[in-house]
């Protein structure tokens, strides 16, 4: 079952998709940079 959808739907979700992207990169960059400092 294919499910259409709107073209504002289309755009939100691949806006959601850029910001979570975004937003994981950010978490892992800050997190390895946490971490890395705190074994030494």
């Amino acid at each position: 079952m294919k499910v259409e959808l709107f073209p504002f739907q289309k755009t939100a979700l691949a806006r959601l998709r850029q910001s979570v992207a975004t937003a994981l990169g950010n978490y892992r960059s800050t997190s390895i940079a946490t971490s890395s400092t705190m074994d030494r």
